[in-house]
């Protein structure tokens, strides 16, 4: 039985759905169900419009298995995955103004954060050495 897809699937009910078709399923009597469903993916690369976005179609299919009776519901997901050729203009998500500002300060706080542990690392190792130096040039002179 195939499920009529049209435009938004946000209100779908599968409840709703197996009464309008006269279904009725009892969860004591049920054995085995499988829903099978695909989902097209694309993925857009980092390096943004110089190299075109992968597109994908993901074949699922979910078995719940009961045959035991023992209260325990197998679940078994199988996927098909397949690259497909991008067809058309797809364009990437587009990130508004705010959004790139903070991604910007939270990176340079990154850095200043690393540059700052570096100094400050840097300053403990020179330290140290120092203080080696001090010390075998004291216990060289007794």
């Amino acid at each position: 039985m195939e499920i009529p897809i049209d435009g938004d699937m946000s209100s779908f009910k599968s409840e709703d759905f197996l009464r309008e078709q006269n279904i009725t399923v009892s969860g004591l009597s049920l054995v085995e169900a499988t829903l099978m469903f695909s989902i097209k993916a694309i993925h857009f690369k980092p390096n943004g419009p110089l190299n075109g976005p992968d597109c994908y179609t993901f074949d699922l299919q979910l078995l719940f298995n009961n045959q035991g009776e023992d209260g325990q519901l197998l679940v078994t997901l199988t996927t098909d995955a397949q690259h497909l050729d991008c067809h058309g203009r797809v364009t990437p998500p587009v990130s508004d103004g705010p959004s790139k500002s903070f991604r910007s300060t939270v990176n340079i706080l990154v850095i200043l954060t690393c540059v700052l542990s570096f100094a400050l690392c840097a300053r403990a190792v020179i330290k140290a050495q120092l203080l080696k130096w001090v010390l075998v040039y004291f216990y060289s002179i007794e």
